[in-house]
């Protein structure tokens, strides 16, 4: 059955089916199941050299890399998926995965998609009007979401956090929980689409108005040096309220948001190495004491340093 293909654009109306969630912390090489297989929900048939198995879902599938690398094998393409980055199957469709790298996390997804098969304006001309399409019986049929294989969001951390939501919500199944995951899986196949539909206005540069390209290139180079707000509007040649305004439609945050991110970004790469302590991470950062480093920290990664370190989450 050829599924229409779905753009978050052209619909007011999603209904996600959320069928699994999972979450593996993988200390170990990849192992195979030892026989063929073919059920309701797993079909694995083995190449001639029996070193990896082929298989394919009912159900589209997403997954996010959160430490480590998986390289995903659709035919005669290869899709690397590294830290932070998704990867986005359709269902039915054929192929095998090899781990280039022990220990591995990732969380994944199998959903299937429904939108109304009756049309619902995007803008209501009037308050009734989408009100009496509700009303009335309204089907769903099937959609694929039209987006690539691999993803790689630079608002990764966002994506990062609806998934682990939507695995919270359905793990504890506590009241609401059905309501509360489908919102969060809606939200971050929104996220999805704009990280989608940025990269395609991309420049070489990498964002499409060239006076933030300049400066988001200044900030991770210069992170660890003392940025403001007035400073980079001044360097952007911009007015300080467009500045901030054109920053955060390209990016998706203010220019603060951002300068904090990349130094907590780097902080947090300095901490897994294990060699520097709190207080000089925090001035290899850019941060002007470390109790703001700290305070700054828990915000974006809802755990302190310390308990970072011990954790990895």
């Amino acid at each position: 059955m050829k599924l229409e293909k779905l753009h978050v654009q052209h619909h007011s109306l999603m209904l996600p089916i959320i069928y699994h969630v999972g979450y593996e912390d993988r200390e170990e090489e990849w192992e195979y199941p030892e026989a063929v297989h073919q059920g309701k929900v797993l079909n694995v048939q083995y190449d001639f050299s029996r070193t990896h198995y082929v298989r394919s879902l009912p159900f589209h599938l997403i997954v996010m890399v959160l430490k480590g690398s998986v390289t995903y094998h659709i035919g005669d393409e290869s899709y690397l998926a590294e830290e932070n980055r998704v990867i986005h199957i359709p269902a039915h469709t054929p192929h095998h995965i090899s781990a280039t790298g022990v220990p591995l996390r990732y969380i994944w997804i199998h959903y299937q998609l429904l939108v109304p098969e009756q049309s619902i304006p995007i803008m209501p001309l009037s308050p009734g009007d989408e009100i009496s399409v509700f009303k009335g019986a309204v089907s769903f049929k099937e959609a694929l979401p039209e987006l690539p294989i691999l993803m790689k969001p630079r608002n990764y951390y966002t994506i990062k956090s609806l998934m682990k939501s939507i695995l919270e919500e359905v793990w504890a199944e506590k009241t609401g929980w059905l309501l509360a995951s489908r919102s969060y899986f809606q939200s971050m196949i929104t996220h999805l689409y704009r990280e989608v539909t940025v990269e395609e206005e991309r420049t070489g540069t990498g964002i499409a108005d060239p006076h933030i390209a300049v400066i988001i290139e200044h900030i991770h180079s210069s992170f660890a040096s003392k940025l403001t707000v007035e400073g980079l509007a001044l360097k952007a040649n911009l007015s300080l309220n467009y500045f901030i305004s054109n920053f955060k439609k390209c990016t998706g945050f203010t220019p603060g948001e951002y300068v904090a991110r990349v130094r907590i970004q780097y902080a947090k790469k300095l901490i897994r190495e294990g060699i520097k302590t709190v207080s000089e991470i925090s001035d290899m950062a850019g941060f002007e004491s470390v109790s703001y480093f700290s305070r700054v920290f828990k915000k974006i990664e809802g755990l302190t340093p310390g308990e970072f370190k011990h954790t990895e989450v």
